[in-house]
């Protein structure tokens, strides 16, 4: 089939309606479906330049990278790697890759960011919503992190169906139940 220009789907649109002749998934939908897709992907591609170029460029309040503390490549590695764990897996029950996760979540709210894990524990342990905070928030950086991976792969997403769209195989695939994308009358 051609690809056809947004102002093409715009007119066969217009013409659907104006005539109220029945809609052709293939010829009516697709096409439009196919603009979207292409929209969206232009849009990623944009924002990741986006992103890039804010990473590359230090603000100017900001340090550049040779002028911070521990920014060589001697210090690359993190002080908390070396930091033990087990208080939080003690104390919380948790293996070390969960309190690894919540140590490093912790690291990103200033009011916590600063504790130990021992800290942290006697913390986590007193307060529950805390804890959740946490849990979401390291929950959310692997989310992050699986995205993009997948981004990095060059794996997009399918795309979703509008809401109320039968599934391929239901009720004759498209249609709405009436057998095949048939109109009401049972003939074109």
């Amino acid at each position: 089939m051609a690809e056809i220009t947004p102002e093409e789907a715009v007119a066969r649109a217009r013409e659907i309606i104006k005539n109220q002749t029945p809609i052709v998934p293939d010829r009516d939908i697709k096409p439009l479906v196919d603009i979207l897709n292409q929209a969206i992907y232009e849009e990623n591609k944009i924002m990741a330049r986006k992103d890039e170029m804010e990473e590359d460029m230090p603000t100017e309040d900001m340090p550049k990278e040779e002028e911070m503390p521990g920014a060589g490549p001697e210090d690359a590695e993190m002080p908390e790697e070396g930091t033990d764990m087990s208080p939080l897996m003690e104390m919380l029950g948790i293996d070390e890759t969960k309190a690894r996760a919540l140590f490093d979540a912790a690291k990103q709210l200033p009011d916590v960011a600063d504790l130990t894990p021992e800290q942290l524990a006697e913390l986590l342990v007193e307060d529950f919503q805390m804890r959740m905070r946490l849990e979401e928030l390291a929950a959310g950086t692997a989310d992050m992190a699986a995205e993009e991976a997948m981004d990095d792969m060059g794996m997009m997403a399918p795309p979703m169906a509008p809401p109320g769209a039968p599934m391929a195989g239901e009720a004759g695939g498209m249609g709405g139940g009436m057998g095949g994308g048939m109109p009401p009358g049972g003939s074109y």
